[in-house]
């Protein structure tokens, strides 16, 4: 399990359970056992696996600033730029797995995610969310866009 220290608008989730660092990316996303899955073959193959068993998770809210005034959104370079800002680096995705599938229900109220640059400079994504009746995890390329409704992952 895992416990909460809010530091408004950021919430410090320490991941209590091991993080399975031995599966393949495919085995990662087959293994979250509440979630529907929206994803890409090719970009779950890239997802990055990340370090050590045991992480201190830190999810933000970018500062509205960071948001285009005029469609209310940022992009890819915004929210990297969001995680310097927050003295974070963007969370691996298997990380961030663990710690939806150990809380399925933690995506409702705090949809989240994480990005990172593949071969070539592409941007993918790895997001936790819920609609259409239970969670939903989307594992794609990056279309450069995103909302305000989403808390980003980061480290340490």
């Amino acid at each position: 399990m895992s416990s909460d220290i809010i530091e408004s608008p950021m919430i410090v989730r320490n991941v209590n359970v091991s993080v399975n660092h031995s599966r393949t990316p495919r085995e990662v996303i087959r293994a979250l056992r509440y979630h529907r899955s929206y994803a890409i073959d090719s970009v779950v193959d890239a997802m990055p696996m990340g370090k050590g068993d045991r992480i201190k998770i830190y999810l933000f809210k970018p500062n509205p600033s960071a948001y285009h005034k005029t469609h209310q959104w940022m992009t890819d370079d915004d929210l990297e730029r969001e995680y310097k800002s927050q003295k974070l680096n963007a969370l691996d995705p298997y990380s961030l797995a663990t710690l939806n599938d150990n809380e399925p229900s933690f995506c409702e109220n705090h949809p989240n995610g994480t990005h990172w640059q593949g071969s070539g400079g592409k941007g993918y994504y790895a997001t936790f969310d819920s609609w259409g009746g239970g969670p939903v995890v989307n594992i794609r390329q990056s279309d450069n866009i995103w909302l305000p409704s989403w808390w980003f992952a980061g480290y340490k």
